[in-house]
């Protein structure tokens, strides 16, 4: 992967938003102020992810659905994980 300005630089990812997406990536959930949560279909173990921390680790540009390929149970070591969006609580 590489590290060229849009995928590293939140501002130059906004600069170069049109046309360059093929679904959600992280720098959109972050603009929509969602969360990721992560679920295991093996155990049922989920929690939530920071998209900030991913971005920051991934890129802004980094797909939401090859994220899924990146990740492993905490609790049970699988791959198989669903990754979705959520809304934040409300307190």
């Amino acid at each position: 992967m590489g590290s060229g300005p849009a995928e590293r630089d939140p501002r130059s990812w906004m600069a170069h938003q049109a046309g360059q997406r093929k679904g959600q990536v992280l720098g959109d959930v972050l603009m929509e102020g969602l969360h990721i949560r992560a679920s295991c279909r093996n155990c049922r173990h989920r929690t939530n992810l920071s998209p900030l921390r991913l971005a920051k680790r991934l890129g802004y540009d980094h797909p939401l659905v090859a994220l899924r390929r990146r990740l492993r149970c905490s609790k049970c070591g699988m791959r198989d994980v669903e990754v979705r969006t959520i809304e934040p609580e409300r307190r």
